[in-house]
């Protein structure tokens, strides 16, 4: 199978991470990409890194190049879904699947347009994430798989207080934090 990440992390550059790496890059970037190349796949990392690299069985690729790859996924990190981009992979090929991988606490200020509408699976990486993003933005609860990264539930989840918080608050005013 031919899976293209696609992510536009401004600075991303394979050659740093194994002296620096960060969190979400590291793993949706870099860790599960070698895993899926050592099962047999073909993986690409599409980033603003400048050229292509082949690094521990990934090939990583320019943003600007990714327009002549016909992959099987194509997974969209963080907000890069727009509509544009999943209709340019479904005319290369019909069948793709789009999915879609949240990093972030839902905040409508970066999303382009309604694309991540048309992502077959949405990967959460806590249940409230899920939850947030599926209230947030209307997503039926079945496309949403989670993988599980270790969200402090008593920040997300706080236990009854003097004070009925509502849930919904932590949707942007966490997002500082």
């Amino acid at each position: 199978m031919k899976i293209l990440f696609i992510d536009g992390t401004a600075g991303f550059s394979p050659d740093r991470l194994e002296s620096r790496p960060t969190g979400g890059i590291l793993t949706s970037l870099t860790l599960i990409p070698r895993q899926l190349a050592r099962q047999g796949h073909d993986v690409f990392v599409a980033s603003v890194h400048p050229t292509v690299e082949f690094w521990r069985g990934v090939r990583y690729v320019p943003l600007s190049q990714i327009g002549e790859l016909v992959p099987d996924l194509v997974v969209f990190n963080r907000n890069s879904i727009a509509r544009n981009s999943g209709e340019h992979f479904q005319r290369a090929n019909p069948v793709v699947k789009i999915w879609w991988w949240l990093h972030d606490i839902v905040d409508h200020r970066y999303l382009a347009d309604d694309g991540f509408k048309a992502a077959d699976k949405i990967i959460a990486l806590s249940s409230y994430q899920a939850w947030a993003y599926g209230d947030f933005y209307d997503l039926p609860e079945q496309k949403f798989v989670c993988i599980p990264n270790g969200v402090d539930k008593a920040v997300f989840f706080p236990p009854e207080t003097e004070i009925d918080r509502d849930p919904s608050l932590f949707l942007h005013a966490s997002a500082p934090v």
